[in-house]
């Protein structure tokens, strides 16, 4: 089993956008991954990265189109992070994976853009195609 993790603010237009995802796989009972609510929980969600399972983390990037795929890896290079600060938790919590874990589970990021006509449905078909070729 998998796991995808939604960020973002749910109340504050586009940045809940991957929460608005997570508000529509829980109306239909997704059995064959793990959901997680992370909202603006930042380090509060260090818990859920302590795992062997692969994470998808679904947030919304200005400027970026939708569905699109990130490692970790170039998330973290383009985010500037000098000191913990309430508006960067989460990215932070990510960028001290190495430190916190022993063993950090494979993490990619996936934009969610609500500007995008139907990006639900492109969001969807990105993780169904996800889900099936988990290894």
């Amino acid at each position: 089993m998998r796991k995808i993790i939604c960020v973002g603010n749910r109340y504050i237009e586009p940045d809940g956008a991957a929460l608005w995802i997570y508000d529509q796989v829980q109306e239909k009972k997704e059995k064959y991954l793990e959901w997680i609510e992370g909202g603006i929980g930042g380090m509060n969600l260090l818990p859920h990265f302590e795992t062997k399972k692969e994470i998808l983390v679904l947030d919304y990037f200005a400027g970026t189109p939708n569905a699109t795929l990130f490692s970790l890896e170039d998330v973290l290079a383009k985010v500037d992070i000098k000191e913990y600060s309430h508006p960067n938790a989460f990215y932070y919590l990510l960028n001290s994976l190495d430190v916190l874990l022993e063993n950090r589970p494979k993490i990619n990021i996936l934009s969610c853009n609500p500007q995008t006509p139907a990006y639900e449905q492109e969001i969807f078909a990105f993780i169904e195609q996800w889900k099936n070729n988990a290894a």
